[in-house]
């Protein structure tokens, strides 16, 4: 093992990320059972009052988005820590839902 190899072991950094991927993943399979919930609420909502309950869709964009911002930084492509670390995403002001990837990426914080 050379000296380089060796100085990334050391690196304290690099453990405290280890623990908050640790931590991240648990929470994103957490996320799973948490957006199954909300799936199965909204379609018995829209099965009994016939309109799509605005909250539940607002928590479950946003749900989506911080699952997408935790794989980011699990596979080391933004150094961003998610919610708490950030704002809990929301959708556009404008009340639509982002569709498409451009809006819900946020070009890979």
């Amino acid at each position: 093992m050379n000296n380089e190899t060796g100085s990334r072991f050391a690196d304290p950094d690099l453990w405290i990320r280890a623990a908050y991927m640790i931590v991240f993943a648990l929470l994103s399979a957490l996320s799973r059972l948490i957006t199954l919930v909300v799936a199965g609420l909204q379609f018995l909502v829209v099965l009994v009052s016939g309109v799509e309950n605005r909250n539940l869709r607002d928590f479950g964009y946003g749900l989506a988005v911080w699952t997408r911002q935790t794989y980011l930084f699990l596979t080391f492509n933004s150094e961003k820590k998610p919610f708490p670390f950030q704002d809990w995403p929301v959708p556009e002001a404008d009340g639509s839902s982002a569709d498409t990837d451009a809006s819900v990426a946020g070009k890979a914080e």
